[in-house]
C-alpha cells in the first residue's frame, strides 16, 4: 500500500512538470512574437523617415530688414547681421542638413531694378579677396557679392565651430531677374527693398553627367 502511495505521488510529481513547460512555451511565444513584431515595424518606420527626406527642403528667404540689411552698394555684413545668422540662420541650417541628408547649400543674391553705374573688380579679385572688398559692376555682380558674403561666414563657422561638415556652400547671382514670387521681374529702375533679398536652398549632389560622351 504505501508503495502504491508513492508510485502515485511520483506520477503526480511528473504531471506537474507540465505546467512549467506550458509557462515556458507561452515566454518564448511571446519573445518570438514580440521579435517578429519589431522585424517587421522597423522597415516602415525608415521608410517613413526616408520619404521625409525624399521631398523638397523648404526655401529660406533671408529678406532686407533690420536683421538683414547691407548698405547700398555694399555686401559688407553689419554686426547686427551677423548677430542674426548665428542666432536664427545657422540653427535652421543645421535642422534642415540633418533633416533632409543635405551636402549642398545655395545661396542666390537679388537685387532690384536700380542701375549700378560703378566700375566692378570682381573678374580680378573674387577669387583672393573677402566679399566686403568687391566692388560691383552691376546688379549681378551685387547679387553675388551680397551672397558671397553670407557664404564666406557660414565657411567661417564651419572652419571654427566644426559645423555643417561635409557640407558646401556656394554663391550665386539673380541680379534682378527675379520677384520675391518667382515671377520674371518687370523693367522699373525703382529702389524696391522687397526685391533685395538672399534666397537659401538646400539639394544633396548627384552623379555627374557630361551630355555628348
Amino acid at each position: 500500500m504505501t508503495r502504491s502511495i508513492r508510485n502515485a505521488s511520483e506520477s503526480s510529481e511528473d504531471l506537474n512538470v507540465w505546467p512549467i513547460f506550458t509557462d515556458l512555451l507561452a515566454n518564448a511565444f511571446l519573445i518570438l512574437t514580440t521579435f517578429l513584431v519589431i522585424v517587421l515595424l522597423l522597415p516602415l518606420l525608415q521608410g517613413n523617415d526616408e520619404t521625409k527626406r525624399q521631398g523638397p527642403p523648404p526655401i529660406i528667404t533671408l529678406p532686407e530688414s533690420e536683421s538683414f540689411r547691407f548698405s547700398s552698394g555694399s555686401a559688407q555684413l553689419s554686426p547686427a547681421f551677423q548677430a542674426s545668422l548665428r542666432k536664427t540662420l545657422i540653427p535652421q541650417i543645421e535642422q534642415l542638413i540633418n533633416d533632409y541628408d543635405i551636402d549642398v547649400v545655395e545661396l542666390i543674391g537679388h537685387t532690384d531694378g536700380q542701375p549700378n553705374p560703378g566700375t566692378g573688380n570682381l573678374d580680378t579679385l573674387i577669387n583672393r579677396s573677402p566679399a566686403s572688398r568687391l566692388v560691383p559692376g552691376s546688379n549681378a555682380d551685387l547679387g553675388l557679392m551680397r551672397s558671397l558674403a553670407v557664404v564666406q561666414y557660414l565657411q567661417q563657422v564651419q572652419k571654427k565651430d566644426k559645423k555643417f561638415q561635409g557640407v558646401q556652400f556656394r554663391a550665386y547671382s539673380a541680379g534682378s531677374l527675379f520677384l520675391p514670387s518667382g515671377k520674371p521681374a518687370p523693367a522699373s529702375n525703382a529702389n524696391q527693398p522687397e526685391r533685395r533679398r538672399i534666397e537659401i536652398r538646400f539639394t544633396r549632389l548627384g552623379q555627374q553627367q557630361t551630355l555628348g560622351q
